[in-house]
Protein backbone atom coordinates (compact mmCIF):
# COMPACT_ATOMS: atom_id res chain seq x y z
CA UNK A 1 0.00 0.00 0.00
CA UNK A 2 1.94 3.12 -1.48
CA UNK A 3 1.32 6.41 0.93
CA UNK A 4 1.82 8.79 -2.42
CA UNK A 5 -0.49 7.98 -5.53
CA UNK A 6 0.78 6.91 -8.63
CA UNK A 7 0.27 10.21 -10.43
CA UNK A 8 0.51 12.40 -7.28
CA UNK A 9 4.11 11.17 -6.95
CA UNK A 10 5.22 11.82 -10.23
CA UNK A 11 3.87 14.97 -10.28
CA UNK A 12 5.50 15.96 -6.64
CA UNK A 13 8.85 14.19 -8.23
CA UNK A 14 8.60 16.60 -11.45
CA UNK A 15 8.13 19.98 -9.69
CA UNK A 16 10.80 19.29 -6.96
CA UNK A 17 8.51 18.31 -4.30
CA UNK A 18 9.65 14.94 -3.62
CA UNK A 19 12.54 12.88 -4.52
CA UNK A 20 12.29 9.37 -6.36
CA UNK A 21 12.36 6.14 -3.74
CA UNK A 22 15.28 5.30 -1.79
CA UNK A 23 17.04 1.74 -1.34
CA UNK A 24 15.66 1.74 2.20
CA UNK A 25 12.17 2.36 1.61
CA UNK A 26 12.13 5.66 1.93
CA UNK A 27 11.24 8.61 0.21
CA UNK A 28 11.36 12.73 0.76
CA UNK A 29 8.62 14.92 0.65
CA UNK A 30 8.26 18.75 0.89
CA UNK A 31 7.04 19.73 4.29
CA UNK A 32 4.23 21.83 2.13
CA UNK A 33 3.28 18.30 0.84
CA UNK A 34 2.35 16.22 4.20
CA UNK A 35 -1.84 16.67 4.69
CA UNK A 36 -4.35 19.20 4.47
CA UNK A 37 -3.29 22.06 6.56
CA UNK A 38 0.89 21.90 5.63
CA UNK A 39 0.72 23.92 3.16
CA UNK A 40 -0.53 26.89 5.26
CA UNK A 41 1.70 25.60 8.25
CA UNK A 42 4.76 25.97 5.91
CA UNK A 43 3.73 29.14 3.69
CA UNK A 44 7.42 30.04 4.71
CA UNK A 45 9.08 27.71 2.93
CA UNK A 46 10.20 27.81 -0.47
CA UNK A 47 8.59 25.18 -2.65
CA UNK A 48 11.68 25.80 -5.20
CA UNK A 49 14.46 25.65 -6.15
CA UNK A 50 15.04 22.86 -3.39
CA UNK A 51 16.81 19.91 -3.38
CA UNK A 52 15.20 16.74 -1.76
CA UNK A 53 18.36 15.16 -0.59
CA UNK A 54 19.69 18.52 1.04
CA UNK A 55 17.72 20.06 3.14
CA UNK A 56 15.78 18.68 6.67
CA UNK A 57 14.07 22.04 7.24
CA UNK A 58 12.21 21.77 4.16
CA UNK A 59 11.89 17.99 3.89
CA UNK A 60 11.13 15.23 5.71
CA UNK A 61 11.65 11.53 5.03
CA UNK A 62 8.67 9.46 5.14
CA UNK A 63 8.42 5.13 4.52
CA UNK A 64 7.85 4.62 0.94
CA UNK A 65 5.13 1.70 1.76
CA UNK A 66 3.02 2.20 4.69
CA UNK A 67 2.93 -1.68 5.49
CA UNK A 68 6.27 -1.98 5.37
CA UNK A 69 9.67 -2.13 8.35
CA UNK A 70 10.73 1.54 6.69
CA UNK A 71 7.47 2.32 8.82
CA UNK A 72 8.69 0.66 11.81
CA UNK A 73 11.79 2.78 11.57
CA UNK A 74 9.94 5.79 10.84
CA UNK A 75 7.38 5.39 13.91
CA UNK A 76 10.70 4.92 16.09
CA UNK A 77 12.19 1.63 16.82
CA UNK A 78 15.43 0.85 16.05
CA UNK A 79 16.22 -1.62 13.27
CA UNK A 80 16.90 -4.39 15.06
CA UNK A 81 13.50 -4.14 16.77
CA UNK A 82 11.76 -3.25 13.49
CA UNK A 83 12.58 -6.75 12.08
CA UNK A 84 11.28 -8.67 15.53
CA UNK A 85 8.06 -6.87 14.84
CA UNK A 86 7.70 -6.79 11.17
CA UNK A 87 8.15 -10.56 11.55
CA UNK A 88 5.27 -10.74 13.79
CA UNK A 89 3.20 -9.45 11.10
CA UNK A 90 4.21 -11.22 7.97
CA UNK A 91 3.45 -14.71 10.21
CA UNK A 92 0.52 -12.99 12.36
CA UNK A 93 -1.65 -16.56 12.50
CA UNK A 94 -4.92 -14.27 12.09
CA UNK A 95 -6.38 -12.08 9.11
CA UNK A 96 -4.63 -9.05 8.56
CA UNK A 97 -5.58 -6.22 6.87
CA UNK A 98 -3.84 -7.26 3.82
CA UNK A 99 -5.77 -10.31 3.78
CA UNK A 100 -9.01 -11.10 1.86
CA UNK A 101 -12.06 -9.99 4.36
CA UNK A 102 -13.34 -12.99 5.43
CA UNK A 103 -17.67 -12.76 6.32
CA UNK A 104 -16.97 -15.49 9.32
CA UNK A 105 -14.48 -12.76 10.99
CA UNK A 106 -16.79 -10.05 12.45
CA UNK A 107 -14.05 -8.65 14.85
CA UNK A 108 -12.75 -7.64 10.69
CA UNK A 109 -8.70 -8.03 9.96
CA UNK A 110 -6.38 -7.04 12.26
CA UNK A 111 -5.07 -3.97 11.45
CA UNK A 112 -0.85 -2.80 10.90
CA UNK A 113 -1.03 -0.46 13.75
CA UNK A 114 -2.72 -2.96 16.16
CA UNK A 115 -0.25 -5.26 16.06
CA UNK A 116 2.34 -2.44 16.70
CA UNK A 117 0.61 -1.32 19.79
CA UNK A 118 0.43 -4.90 21.20
CA UNK A 119 4.28 -4.86 21.45
CA UNK A 120 3.53 -2.46 24.59
CA UNK A 121 1.30 -5.02 25.98
CA UNK A 122 -2.17 -4.43 27.41
CA UNK A 123 -3.13 -0.90 27.33
CA UNK A 124 -3.04 0.32 31.17
CA UNK A 125 -1.45 -2.31 32.86
CA UNK A 126 1.12 -2.37 35.34
CA UNK A 127 4.40 -2.57 33.62
CA UNK A 128 7.72 -2.86 35.75
CA UNK A 129 9.60 -1.44 33.23
CA UNK A 130 7.42 1.63 32.57
CA UNK A 131 8.14 5.30 34.73
CA UNK A 132 7.00 8.42 35.48
CA UNK A 133 9.82 9.59 37.67
CA UNK A 134 11.87 12.63 37.19
CA UNK A 135 15.21 10.49 37.03
CA UNK A 136 15.53 10.35 33.21
CA UNK A 137 17.42 7.51 33.23
CA UNK A 138 14.32 5.12 34.54
CA UNK A 139 12.42 6.40 30.77
CA UNK A 140 15.84 5.92 28.90
CA UNK A 141 15.80 2.47 30.69
CA UNK A 142 12.39 1.98 29.62
CA UNK A 143 12.56 3.08 25.74
CA UNK A 144 15.33 0.58 25.36
CA UNK A 145 14.14 -2.01 26.81
CA UNK A 146 10.94 -1.68 23.82
CA UNK A 147 13.52 -0.95 21.54
CA UNK A 148 13.44 2.61 20.68
CA UNK A 149 16.05 4.59 18.61
CA UNK A 150 17.83 7.31 19.54
CA UNK A 151 15.64 10.16 16.93
CA UNK A 152 12.28 8.99 19.20
CA UNK A 153 14.33 9.17 22.37
CA UNK A 154 15.97 12.75 22.13
CA UNK A 155 12.52 13.74 20.88
CA UNK A 156 10.44 12.62 23.83
CA UNK A 157 13.66 13.57 26.46
CA UNK A 158 13.88 17.25 25.42
CA UNK A 159 13.68 19.28 28.35
CA UNK A 160 12.00 22.09 26.50
CA UNK A 161 8.84 19.73 27.40
CA UNK A 162 9.85 18.21 31.48
CA UNK A 163 6.80 20.01 32.26
CA UNK A 164 4.12 18.11 29.77
CA UNK A 165 5.83 14.78 29.91
CA UNK A 166 5.61 13.88 33.09
CA UNK A 167 2.01 14.25 33.36
CA UNK A 168 2.05 11.10 32.00
CA UNK A 169 3.80 7.70 31.82
CA UNK A 170 6.86 6.45 29.22
CA UNK A 171 4.87 3.65 28.38
CA UNK A 172 1.57 6.24 27.70
CA UNK A 173 3.58 8.48 25.81
CA UNK A 174 5.42 5.75 23.28
CA UNK A 175 2.07 4.25 22.65
CA UNK A 176 0.24 7.61 21.64
CA UNK A 177 3.45 8.82 19.91
CA UNK A 178 3.84 6.10 17.77
CA UNK A 179 0.12 5.44 16.80
CA UNK A 180 -0.12 9.56 16.55
CA UNK A 181 2.50 9.40 13.76
CA UNK A 182 1.18 5.73 12.19
CA UNK A 183 -1.94 7.89 11.83
CA UNK A 184 0.30 10.90 10.54
CA UNK A 185 1.25 8.66 7.52
CA UNK A 186 -2.60 7.67 7.18
CA UNK A 187 -2.92 11.75 7.00
CA UNK A 188 -0.46 11.84 3.93
CA UNK A 189 -1.77 9.32 2.26
CA UNK A 190 -4.72 10.83 2.44
CA UNK A 191 -3.88 14.19 1.05
CA UNK A 192 -1.86 12.45 -1.96
CA UNK A 193 -5.70 10.91 -2.75
CA UNK A 194 -7.20 14.42 -3.41
CA UNK A 195 -4.10 16.05 -5.23
CA UNK A 196 -4.08 12.45 -7.37
CA UNK A 197 -8.04 13.11 -7.76
CA UNK A 198 -7.56 17.03 -8.86
CA UNK A 199 -5.04 15.27 -11.23
CA UNK A 200 -7.36 13.14 -12.98
CA UNK A 201 -10.83 15.16 -12.55
CA UNK A 202 -10.20 16.54 -16.23
CA UNK A 203 -9.68 13.62 -17.50
CA UNK A 204 -12.80 11.60 -15.83
CA UNK A 205 -15.45 14.61 -17.18
CA UNK A 206 -16.48 14.72 -13.56
CA UNK A 207 -20.33 15.87 -12.84
CA UNK A 208 -20.71 19.52 -11.10
CA UNK A 209 -21.80 18.10 -7.73
CA UNK A 210 -18.45 16.24 -7.46
CA UNK A 211 -17.03 20.06 -7.47
CA UNK A 212 -19.18 20.89 -4.50
CA UNK A 213 -17.89 22.31 -1.33
CA UNK A 214 -16.07 19.98 1.23
CA UNK A 215 -15.84 21.81 4.50
CA UNK A 216 -12.70 20.98 6.64
CA UNK A 217 -11.55 22.70 9.64
CA UNK A 218 -9.85 25.70 7.72
CA UNK A 219 -12.75 26.75 5.81
CA UNK A 220 -14.91 26.73 9.33
CA UNK A 221 -12.73 28.79 11.32
CA UNK A 222 -11.82 30.58 8.49
CA UNK A 223 -9.53 29.78 6.78
CA UNK A 224 -5.88 32.04 7.04
CA UNK A 225 -2.35 32.07 7.76
CA UNK A 226 -2.67 33.43 10.93
CA UNK A 227 -0.11 30.80 12.93
CA UNK A 228 0.37 30.34 16.72
CA UNK A 229 2.61 33.41 17.66
CA UNK A 230 1.45 35.91 15.24
CA UNK A 231 0.20 39.04 16.39
CA UNK A 232 -3.17 38.09 15.59
CA UNK A 233 -2.91 35.28 17.30
CA UNK A 234 -1.97 36.77 20.32
CA UNK A 235 -4.55 39.74 20.25
CA UNK A 236 -7.17 37.11 19.89
CA UNK A 237 -6.10 35.37 23.38
CA UNK A 238 -6.49 38.54 25.02
CA UNK A 239 -9.46 38.58 27.23
CA UNK A 240 -12.07 40.76 26.34
CA UNK A 241 -14.59 42.22 28.65
CA UNK A 242 -17.68 40.40 29.83
CA UNK A 243 -16.21 36.99 27.73
CA UNK A 244 -13.57 34.53 28.75
CA UNK A 245 -11.51 32.63 26.73
CA UNK A 246 -10.54 28.92 26.44
CA UNK A 247 -8.02 27.10 25.09
CA UNK A 248 -7.11 23.49 23.67
CA UNK A 249 -3.78 22.06 22.25
CA UNK A 250 -4.37 19.48 20.16
CA UNK A 251 -3.10 17.44 16.85
CA UNK A 252 -4.93 18.99 13.86
CA UNK A 253 -5.60 15.04 13.15
CA UNK A 254 -8.31 14.61 15.98
CA UNK A 255 -9.36 18.23 15.37
CA UNK A 256 -10.26 17.77 11.36
CA UNK A 257 -12.58 15.17 12.83
CA UNK A 258 -14.42 18.31 14.68
CA UNK A 259 -16.02 19.88 11.05
CA UNK A 260 -18.81 17.84 9.12
CA UNK A 261 -17.09 18.08 5.64
CA UNK A 262 -20.83 18.53 3.72
CA UNK A 263 -22.07 20.85 6.09
CA UNK A 264 -20.02 22.75 8.15
CA UNK A 265 -21.63 21.70 11.10
CA UNK A 266 -19.90 21.21 14.73
CA UNK A 267 -19.54 17.69 16.28
CA UNK A 268 -17.16 18.20 19.31
CA UNK A 269 -17.02 14.57 20.35
CA UNK A 270 -13.33 14.46 19.20
CA UNK A 271 -12.60 17.04 21.59
CA UNK A 272 -13.80 14.70 24.54
CA UNK A 273 -11.39 13.40 26.61
CA UNK A 274 -12.17 9.59 28.41
CA UNK A 275 -12.11 8.32 31.54
CA UNK A 276 -10.55 8.34 34.24
CA UNK A 277 -9.39 12.31 33.95
CA UNK A 278 -9.33 14.90 36.83
CA UNK A 279 -12.94 15.78 37.04
CA UNK A 280 -15.07 12.85 35.52
CA UNK A 281 -14.79 8.91 36.74
CA UNK A 282 -16.63 7.09 34.48
CA UNK A 283 -17.96 9.68 31.45
CA UNK A 284 -16.72 11.45 28.72
CA UNK A 285 -15.84 15.87 29.03
CA UNK A 286 -14.57 18.75 27.43
CA UNK A 287 -11.11 19.89 28.91
CA UNK A 288 -10.47 23.68 28.26
CA UNK A 289 -7.60 25.31 29.89
CA UNK A 290 -8.29 29.11 30.81
CA UNK A 291 -3.99 29.88 30.26
CA UNK A 292 -3.21 30.19 26.54
CA UNK A 293 0.50 29.01 27.44
CA UNK A 294 -1.32 25.48 28.77
CA UNK A 295 -2.31 25.02 25.15
CA UNK A 296 0.57 26.41 23.96
CA UNK A 297 2.61 23.59 25.94
CA UNK A 298 0.46 20.95 24.41
CA UNK A 299 0.41 22.19 20.93
CA UNK A 300 3.79 22.08 20.60
CA UNK A 301 4.19 18.90 22.58
CA UNK A 302 1.86 17.10 20.24
CA UNK A 303 3.69 18.41 17.37
CA UNK A 304 7.58 18.17 18.46
CA UNK A 305 6.26 14.63 18.74
CA UNK A 306 5.01 13.70 15.12
CA UNK A 307 7.35 13.93 12.30
CA UNK A 308 5.59 16.31 9.79
CA UNK A 309 2.78 16.10 11.97
CA UNK A 310 -0.06 19.29 12.60
CA UNK A 311 -1.08 20.74 15.55
CA UNK A 312 -2.76 23.88 16.72
CA UNK A 313 -4.50 25.90 19.48
CA UNK A 314 -8.17 25.51 19.29
CA UNK A 315 -9.58 28.68 20.80
CA UNK A 316 -13.73 29.55 22.21
CA UNK A 317 -14.84 32.77 23.25
CA UNK A 318 -17.94 32.66 25.91
CA UNK A 319 -19.84 35.82 27.23
CA UNK A 320 -20.11 35.21 31.28
CA UNK A 321 -23.55 35.86 31.13
CA UNK A 322 -24.02 32.35 29.08
CA UNK A 323 -21.90 30.74 32.43
CA UNK A 324 -23.97 32.70 34.51
CA UNK A 325 -27.48 32.10 33.06
CA UNK A 326 -26.71 28.23 34.02
CA UNK A 327 -29.20 26.48 37.08
CA UNK A 328 -26.25 27.19 40.15
CA UNK A 329 -26.67 23.34 40.27
CA UNK A 330 -24.81 23.42 36.78
CA UNK A 331 -22.21 24.77 37.31
CA UNK A 332 -19.34 23.34 39.94
CA UNK A 333 -16.43 24.91 41.26
CA UNK A 334 -13.54 23.16 42.66
CA UNK A 335 -10.13 24.17 43.59
CA UNK A 336 -7.12 23.43 45.66
CA UNK A 337 -6.84 24.94 48.75
CA UNK A 338 -2.89 26.11 49.03
CA UNK A 339 -3.24 26.28 52.79
CA UNK A 340 -4.97 22.27 52.67
CA UNK A 341 -7.87 23.19 54.66
CA UNK A 342 -10.49 21.97 52.44
CA UNK A 343 -10.08 18.66 50.68
CA UNK A 344 -12.50 18.55 48.27
CA UNK A 345 -10.13 19.18 45.20
CA UNK A 346 -8.15 16.24 46.44
CA UNK A 347 -11.33 14.10 46.89
CA UNK A 348 -12.72 14.79 43.34
CA UNK A 349 -9.33 13.94 42.06
CA UNK A 350 -7.99 10.63 44.24
CA UNK A 351 -11.84 9.32 43.48
CA UNK A 352 -11.89 10.86 39.73
CA UNK A 353 -8.43 9.22 38.34
CA UNK A 354 -8.97 5.59 40.40
CA UNK A 355 -12.70 5.31 38.61
CA UNK A 356 -14.07 5.63 41.57
CA UNK A 357 -17.48 6.83 42.35
CA UNK A 358 -17.05 8.34 45.56
CA UNK A 359 -18.69 9.99 48.57
CA UNK A 360 -22.25 9.98 47.74
CA UNK A 361 -22.68 13.69 48.35
CA UNK A 362 -19.91 14.67 45.77
CA UNK A 363 -20.79 12.30 43.40
CA UNK A 364 -24.30 13.97 43.50
CA UNK A 365 -22.37 17.36 42.93
CA UNK A 366 -20.28 16.29 40.02
CA UNK A 367 -23.15 14.51 38.36
CA UNK A 368 -25.42 17.45 38.13
CA UNK A 369 -23.29 19.96 36.80
CA UNK A 370 -22.92 20.86 33.14
CA UNK A 371 -19.88 22.85 33.84
CA UNK A 372 -17.00 22.13 36.02
CA UNK A 373 -14.36 24.24 36.67
CA UNK A 374 -11.23 24.06 38.56
CA UNK A 375 -8.00 23.60 39.19
CA UNK A 376 -5.57 21.00 36.99
CA UNK A 377 -4.37 18.27 38.67
CA UNK A 378 -0.69 16.85 36.99
CA UNK A 379 0.15 13.20 36.96
CA UNK A 380 -0.65 10.05 35.87
CA UNK A 381 -3.54 8.09 36.93
CA UNK A 382 -0.53 5.11 38.04
CA UNK A 383 0.26 7.65 40.43
CA UNK A 384 -2.87 8.26 41.95
CA UNK A 385 -3.71 4.60 41.93
CA UNK A 386 -0.65 4.22 44.22
CA UNK A 387 -1.85 6.43 47.13
CA UNK A 388 -3.69 5.31 50.18
CA UNK A 389 -6.42 8.21 50.10
CA UNK A 390 -6.64 11.67 48.62
CA UNK A 391 -4.47 12.83 52.29
CA UNK A 392 -1.61 11.46 49.89
CA UNK A 393 -1.87 14.15 47.12
CA UNK A 394 0.26 17.27 47.29
CA UNK A 395 0.99 20.32 46.07
CA UNK A 396 3.47 18.82 43.25
CA UNK A 397 0.36 16.93 41.74
CA UNK A 398 -0.84 20.66 40.85
CA UNK A 399 -0.50 21.83 37.61
CA UNK A 400 1.03 25.47 37.69
CA UNK A 401 1.04 28.06 34.70
CA UNK A 402 4.00 29.94 33.33
CA UNK A 403 3.84 32.11 36.22
CA UNK A 404 3.73 29.30 38.68
CA UNK A 405 -0.14 29.91 39.27
CA UNK A 406 -2.48 26.67 39.62
CA UNK A 407 -3.75 26.20 36.10
CA UNK A 408 -7.64 26.35 35.65
CA UNK A 409 -9.56 24.41 33.63
CA UNK A 410 -13.54 24.41 32.29
CA UNK A 411 -14.48 20.92 32.07
CA UNK A 412 -18.05 20.40 30.08
CA UNK A 413 -19.73 17.45 31.31
CA UNK A 414 -20.61 14.66 28.42
CA UNK A 415 -24.24 15.66 29.33
CA UNK A 416 -23.53 19.86 28.22
CA UNK A 417 -21.90 19.09 25.20
CA UNK A 418 -24.46 20.63 23.73
CA UNK A 419 -23.26 23.77 25.01
CA UNK A 420 -19.87 23.09 23.88
CA UNK A 421 -20.99 22.95 20.08
CA UNK A 422 -22.63 25.96 20.38
CA UNK A 423 -19.60 27.60 21.66
CA UNK A 424 -17.57 26.31 18.60
CA UNK A 425 -20.40 27.23 16.30
CA UNK A 426 -20.27 30.99 16.96
CA UNK A 427 -16.72 31.25 17.95
CA UNK A 428 -14.42 28.94 17.19
CA UNK A 429 -10.38 30.00 16.07
CA UNK A 430 -7.54 27.90 15.20
CA UNK A 431 -3.87 28.65 15.08
CA UNK A 432 -1.73 25.75 13.80
CA UNK A 433 1.95 26.33 14.81
CA UNK A 434 4.45 25.99 12.49
CA UNK A 435 8.03 23.97 12.03
CA UNK A 436 9.61 27.69 13.05
CA UNK A 437 7.35 28.42 16.02
CA UNK A 438 8.43 24.57 17.15
CA UNK A 439 11.86 25.33 16.98
CA UNK A 440 11.20 28.72 19.19
CA UNK A 441 9.10 27.21 21.64
CA UNK A 442 11.67 27.00 24.81
CA UNK A 443 9.04 25.61 27.33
Amino acid sequence: MSILGEDDFRNLVETGLAGPPRSDGTIRLHRSRINGSSDEENADLPLTPVSPTSSDLHFITIPDTLISSATLIYLGFTKERAEFIWNQWTNWPYPRETDPENEDNPRGNMLYIEVILLHFGSYGSDDEYDTYSENNEEWTYCMDRYGINDELKATMMDPRFNSIRLTNSCLYWLRDTIEERYFGLEDIQAASYERQMAIQRPQEHLGGSQYEQRWTIQERAGKSLHTSTSRFAMEAGHTQPGHIKLFKGISQRRLKDIVNPNDGSIDTSALMSYPQTDFLSRTGGGYFAVDRDMAVRYANWAKHRVKGGSAAILQITIPNSAIESLPADQVYKIYWDPNGIDKTWEKVIYYSRNGKLGPKDLRRLLNKATLIIGTIATGPNHHFGRMRSYEEIRERDVMKDQEGRPAIQYVWHLDGEFLLEQFCCESLQVFPVTVAELSAFNG
